[in-house]
Formats: C-alpha cells, sequence, structure tokens
C-alpha cells in the first residue's frame, strides 16, 4: 500500500469515528444522572440475512435458526404455541414450527395478504391481522382461517388480544372490541392508533400513536397515563411499563404512570427500539445498530452485537435461549451510511 492510500485510510477512519459518536438526549428525570452511554462498537462481520437467529449467550453472540425457512422472509413477530413457534412476517404470511423449531411450515397461504401486522396466541387459537384485510383466526394450525371482520370499521389491524370472552382489535381508527355473547363490533374511546395491547394484574394496557393509555374495564374504557409521543410499542418487563418510542427514546415507569424515567443508551441516532426482553439477568434491546444489553435494570447500556445490514425486529426467550426474528434493513432513514466509509 502506498503512503498517499495509508493517509488517506487515516483520515477516513478518523472521520468514520468522528461520525460515529452518539447524542447524549436530555434527561426526563434525576434517576437518569448517572447513566452511561457506551462508545460507538465497529460492526460485526457481515452476515448473510437469514430470518432467525438463536443466541445461548444473552445476546453476545448469534447462530442461524432458520432451517427449512425462506431465506426473504421478513419476521414481524414470534410467538410460543406450547413448546414450539409461530412466525407472523412482513411479505410471506404465517409460518408454525415443528420438531422442537427444527422445522417450519407455512400455514397462511390461504389468507387475503401474506403481510402480516400483527399476531397473537392464546392455547390453540392464532389470530393474525392481515394487511388492509381485518382479523383472522385459526383452531387447526393454519388447514381453516375464520375471518372475525363482521361490521369491524376498520380492517387495518395492527394489534390484537384476547381476554375473557372478550377480543380487541387495534386499529388505525382506534381500539374495538368483540363479545362472544354479542358478535358486533364496539367502539370503545380509544380513537387512534393502536399498536400494542397486553395485561398486567387485570390491567390492559395499550400502547398508541398518542401514548400509553390503561384500562379497568376489560378495554371497554381507558384512560390517558402518558400522552407526549408516538410510541413503536408499549411493553412490559416485569412489571415496569416501558415505552418504545418512535423518537428512539426509551421511556419507563415503575408506577402505572404516575411518573416517568427515560433511559439512556447508544447509539440511537435516526432509530428506534424495536424489541426489549429481560433474559437471564440482562434485559436486552434491539435497533438499527444492533443488539444492546444492560445488567442493572435498564440504567447503563452497552451495544454487544453491533450489526447494521439486518434488524432483529422481535425476541422471544425460551428459558436461556434468546430467538431473534429480523428483517432486512436498508434504509438508514435519513441518517449517514456509515458501510460506505
Amino acid at each position: 500500500m502506498t503512503s498517499q492510500s495509508c493517509t488517506l485510510l487515516s483520515l477516513l477512519l478518523c472521520f468514520h469515528l468522528v461520525a460515529c459518536q452518539p447524542a447524549t438526549p436530555p434527561a426526563i428525570s434525576d434517576a437518569t444522572a448517572n447513566t452511561t452511554l457506551s462508545p460507538f462498537v465497529p460492526l460485526k462481520a457481515v452476515l448473510p440475512h437469514k430470518p432467525l437467529f438463536i443466541s445461548t449467550d444473552y445476546g453476545q453472540n448469534w447462530e442461524d435458526a432458520s432451517y427449512n425457512l425462506p431465506a426473504e422472509v421478513q419476521v414481524s413477530f414470534i410467538e410460543t404455541k406450547g413448546e414450539e413457534m409461530v412466525i407472523a412476517s412482513d411479505n410471506l404470511g404465517v409460518f408454525l414450527s415443528s420438531n422442537e423449531r427444527t422445522h417450519w411450515t407455512s400455514i397462511g397461504m390461504s389468507l387475503p395478504s401474506q403481510k402480516i401486522n400483527a399476531l397473537h396466541i392464546i392455547g390453540e387459537d392464532i389470530y393474525v391481522g392481515v394487511y388492509q384485510e381485518g382479523i383472522f383466526k385459526t383452531s387447526d394450525d393454519g388447514q381453516n382461517w375464520e375471518a372475525l371482520n363482521g361490521d369491524l370499521p376498520n380492517l387495518t389491524v395492527q394489534s390484537i388480544y384476547q381476554t375473557g370472552g372478550r377480543l380487541l382489535a387495534g386499529t388505525d381508527d382506534g381500539l374495538f372490541y368483540l363479545d362472544t355473547s354479542t358478535p358486533v363490533w364496539q367502539a370503545s374511546n380509544l380513537k387512534v392508533q393502536v399498536l400494542s395491547i397486553y395485561e398486567q394484574d387485570g390491567i390492559l394496557i395499550a400502547g398508541t400513536q398518542n401514548g400509553t393509555a390503561l384500562s379497568n374495564t376489560k378495554g371497554a374504557s381507558w384512560e390517558w397515563i402518558r400522552q407526549v409521543e408516538a410510541v413503536h410499542y408499549t411493553h412490559p418487563v416485569g412489571s415496569r411499563i416501558m415505552e418504545l418510542v418512535l423518537t428512539g427514546d426509551l421511556v419507563y415507569s415503575d408506577d402505572w404512570g404516575k411518573t416517568w424515567n427515560k433511559t439512556l443508551y447508544g447509539p440511537k441516532e435516526a432509530s428506534y427500539v424495536y424489541e426489549i426482553v429481560t433474559a437471564g439477568n440482562f434485559q436486552l434491546i434491539s435497533n438499527n445498530y444492533g443488539v444492546h444489553r444492560s445488567a442493572d435494570n435498564g440504567q447503563s447500556w452497552q451495544l454487544i452485537y453491533p450489526i447494521e445490514h439486518m434488524a432483529f425486529f422481535d425476541f422471544l426467550v425460551m428459558g436461556n435461549v434468546v430467538y431473534g426474528g429480523t428483517r432486512v434493513w436498508d434504509e438508514f432513514r435519513g441518517r449517514k451510511d456509515y458501510r460506505k466509509n
């Protein structure tokens, strides 16, 4: 290599390191005062995209676990069904595993679209929200699918939850519910796009484009606990309520929304958190820079698995094993493409 080439390479490397330093976001409360940001970590070796990976060391390393899944599957959701798993994708429908998650079968080919917006499993019932086609259910592993749309006012279903005899559907126009005793969809007072629904201690929690709301009435009426920013999802971590905000912030409450704190992590420029889970004594989050891990209940984070050509869109923890469903991510959403330096 010539001396001129070495000088140019040195300049490029210096520019790379300066450009990649994360900005420190403002804290919401004093609880974040001791939080530290991890320094930028060079990318891992570029691995070919595979739809499903597995980690046995809490996110430090990942191995391909896709088996016969088509390589082009873009994973949106992973859930358990007994000892097996169901994957819902953004492009190729729904897949069910067998033989201890070593074989996959497509079970959604009869659905009106293969773009799946929502997945919910309870017992033998699998519910999916199909892009612009409403909500469907199978009780026989996809041999038959039943449309549950009826008079549902909006067919872009983004989230589904079943509790007792009531089925909840979060749509682009709000949250609606269906009782088995009265097969007519009814509107709740939540009139915004609803992206996630879960239940904790008998209370329903919804993440929406306007923040997070709670319901003590099985979804018929809702009360806002934070109405500040649009969230990607609202998720539980133990008893903690976590907002995965579209700005990239990770905000949490330990007192049912009375107070909120911001978790600082980095790098995070022009990206947001896709998923957060508890795995062993750690918490894992994923964004477009890779997988971050915390060992102190979210007070500090390390980017332990940096990778940018694909995103871990969903995590699923089974025992001491973490599964990660991925999607190709090649937009860079307006931020600098560091791979070209």
